[in-house]
């Protein structure tokens, strides 16, 4: 009589927690944040039913096959492609080949390749979308070691741009070229997806309101626009800013992808840039230089963050008992055409 194997689902059910928890516990995943309790009830159940991991599956999964697996958000944003260099680059000087997954933006997307990751045949990943920390951890507990690009998780490796301290430094400078009245252009999430994880653009905007505060700047709601991550919710968000009754002398964008559309949707509003509004972004790609004007924005080196982001990973693998490390790249402002002076006085702001 052939005898039935009791699995990782048997433990879930019997233990009354998810199969990812059971994965996690029995791999012994480091920093999964798992009470004492929970620990227990699961080694107890599996032991109770004689389990023992599939010890070819489990060979297979921890066999070095000197690939990294990175996954971005959107294959069409420049930026992207300039931290992937960076990826690329490092993964090869130290051996490693990279496997390129992108989310398009979309939902269903980032779930069919979250499936697949749990299943590839990867040393490490690299992710800069925003998968929640929670399927980070599903990933990790297939044995995948993860470091995330742009946000920080407490129990996840990662690296981050520091846009807190770049957008204020914008801030500054727009209040010193005499703008009271500054709108934000806050495109990050599709629709369909839950908001952003702090880290995920939250940074910029705490920083925006932070800025307002310090500055008695005029403190209006209806100045942050949120909208999703593609140029025309960009344009549809600019619009709505541009029909306020009164409209901001200064808009910024969540980045220079987003800030092209801004500028393109102010000038077809019979409006110059930046004579009648100052535009400005984050990231400084290639082509914010050789925008008309051109544009100013906040640079931090994304092939920087890509090349860090490799070096934590192999460093994770290495290491697999090290506590989460968070690294922060440096920001700094590039002043370029798209800011000016703002002189004009409006009744309601005298």
């Amino acid at each position: 009589m052939a005898v039935i194997r009791a699995t990782a689902q048997d433990i879930a059910k019997l233990a009354g927690v998810s199969q990812t928890t059971v994965s996690l516990v029995l791999n012994d995943v480091p920093n999964a944040r798992i009470s004492k309790d929970v620990r227990r009830r699961v080694r107890e159940v599996a032991k109770s039913l004689d389990y023992h991991p599939n010890a070819s599956a489990q060979s297979l999964r921890r066999r070095k096959t000197r690939t990294i697996g990175l996954v971005i958000p959107d294959s069409k944003n420049p930026h992207f492609w300039q931290i992937t260099e960076g990826v690329e680059r490092k993964a090869a000087e130290r051996g490693y080949n990279v496997l390129l997954g992108s989310t398009d933006l979309g939902f269903d997307r980032e779930r069919l390749i979250l499936q697949s990751l749990k299943q590839q045949q990867i040393d490490g990943l690299i992710v800069q979308v925003q998968f929640p920390s929670k399927s980070l951890r599903e990933i990790q507990a297939y044995g995948h070691s993860v470091v995330r690009i742009g946000a920080f998780s407490v129990e996840l490796d990662g690296v981050v741009p520091d846009y807190s301290v770049g957008c204020t430094m914008l801030m500054e400078h727009l209040v010193g070229l005499g703008h009271r009245r500054i709108g934000f252009v806050f495109g990050t999430t599709a629709p369909g997806l839950p908001q952003p994880e702090v880290g995920l653009g939250q940074d910029r905007l705490l920083a925006y309101w932070r800025a307002v505060t310090e500055h008695h700047l005029v403190r209006d709601a209806e100045l942050v626009q949120c909208c999703g991550p593609r140029p025309d919710d960009a344009r549809e968000a600019t619009r709505r800013l541009l029909a306020l009754e009164h409209r901001p002398s200064a808009i910024i964008s969540i980045n220079d992808y987003l800030a092209f559309p801004v500028i393109k949707t102010i000038m077809e509003a019979g409006l110059r840039v930046p004579k009648d509004i100052s535009v400005a972004g984050f990231d400084d790609v290639s082509l914010a230089q050789y925008l008309s004007p051109a544009l100013t924005t906040v640079r931090a080196n994304a092939e920087m963050l890509g090349e860090k982001a490799v070096e934590l990973l192999l460093r994770r693998l290495e290491n697999q008992g090290m506590p989460p490390q968070h690294l922060t790249v440096p920001a700094s402002l590039v002043v370029r055409e798209s800011t000016e002076v703002y002189t004009a006085v409006a009744a309601w702001e005298a």
